[in-house]
């Protein structure tokens, strides 16, 4: 239902100060909405992309997979999980947002003698799949 306005001077100088408010104030919304609308559509690019290039590292260690299950000397899916995701927040239109910086693993100590020499290709394609995996949830938070 409209709302009834009085027909006094009052109201008429109320009114046109509301829209003169209105009418400063609706450019930069319209910008912030347009650069959250953009930041958006990166975010969701950037996921596309992320989600595409993981494929990619996850078909590179599948041959290992296999022969990993097979190893037990070494945990080396535990020393490919990140002990720590490093994360900044950028300002995009008033809305903090995180950003992604870094991920730390913990460091790989076993001896290069003992252990297979296709261990090291592996927990390096192990670290590349957690670390785009995180790269997808700072995303994932982001949008």
């Amino acid at each position: 239902m409209a709302k009834k306005y009085k027909l006094t001077r009052p109201e008429l100088k109320r009114q046109r100060d509301a829209l003169a408010r209105f009418e400063r104030y609706l450019p930069m919304l319209k910008l912030k909405q347009q650069q959250l609308q953009i930041s958006l559509l990166e975010v969701e690019q950037a996921q596309a992309e992320l989600a595409a290039e993981r494929e990619k590292a996850e078909g590179v260690f599948r041959p290992y997979e296999a022969v990993l299950a097979d190893y037990a000397g070494l945990d080396v899916r535990g020393l490919a999980r990140p002990t720590e995701v490093k994360t900044a927040t950028v300002n995009v239109a008033g809305v903090t947002t995180p950003v992604f910086e870094a991920v730390i693993f913990p460091p790989a100590d076993y001896s290069l003698f003992a252990t297979p020499p296709w261990v090291d290709r592996a927990l390096a394609d192990l670290r590349r799949i957690s670390e785009l995996q995180a790269r997808q949830e700072v995303l994932q938070d982001r949008y």
